[in-house]
């Protein structure tokens, strides 16, 4: 498990390359102590996917995902919060690579399991509700997914501090669902609370950062907007 902790910290500083091969080694000493199925290799499995996912290596990111879902649902069960973890793990790839149609009943299922299995307030439950309602969106449907988006936004700022880098992406998505419906002045709020939070709190580089300067801009450039110069600028 020292190196599965030492290859999730390479990950969180994106280094891809000594991250898998980490993780690598770590599920293939999980394989010959525990077994396949065994709920710290399933651990290691979905550890080395994102892993993979840093590398663009899609397709080996996609199975070691699948494999890791399988050896939780074996093991733990349909309903267990690590389960929903897994189904999660697979719907937000599925989701980055584009495949929005696939990735949806994985969300969902996360999405009802940590519903049901966690408290109302769990952080879990708005990172769920945040991709069912990315996804929703995604597909064109903003209708669909305003309350998914509004719910995650005010649980992360229930739970979380007001500068927390997970309330201002919660307010620039909630914000930019709400343009492509008409709710300007609410859209507008939230695209310009999430830019600049996630500016002060990531900086201008992160990759979060600059979706939300995108999301920000793009109203901006079909609406009046008031902070529509620095947005601009900000480019």
């Amino acid at each position: 498990r020292a190196l599965a902790n030492l290859g999730s910290v390479y990950y969180d500083r994106y280094m891809g390359e000594e991250a898998v091969d980490v993780l690598t080694e770590s599920v293939d000493i999980f394989r010959r102590r525990l077994g396949e199925e065994n709920t710290e290799t399933g651990w290691a499995l979905g550890s080395l996917g994102s892993g993979l996912t840093l590398l663009d290596r899609d397709e080996e990111a996609d199975s070691v995902f699948r494999a890791s879902l399988a050896i939780y649902r074996a093991t733990l069960g349909e309903d267990h919060p690590r389960t929903g973890s897994a189904y999660n793990r697979l719907g937000r790839h599925l989701f980055n690579q584009g495949r929005v149609a696939d990735s949806e009943p994985y969300a969902e299922r996360a999405l009802e399991i940590w519903r049901a299995a966690l408290p109302a307030d769990h952080p879990a439950v708005g990172e769920a509700l945040s991709l069912v309602g990315g996804i929703r969106a995604e597909r064109g449907d903003c209708s669909d997914a305003e309350p998914f988006l509004r719910e995650a936004y005010d649980l992360r700022r229930a739970g979380l501090p007001e500068d927390h880098p997970d309330v201002a992406e919660a307010a620039s998505l909630l914000g930019a669902c709400l343009g492509r419906i008409g709710r300007l002045d609410e859209a507008e709020n939230l695209l310009s609370i999430g830019y600049t939070g996630l500016h002060a709190a990531n900086g201008p580089d992160h990759e979060t950062t600059q979706e939300a300067r995108l999301r920000y801009a793009e109203f901006c450039r079909n609406h009046t907007c008031t902070d529509a110069q620095d947005v601009m600028n900000a480019q």
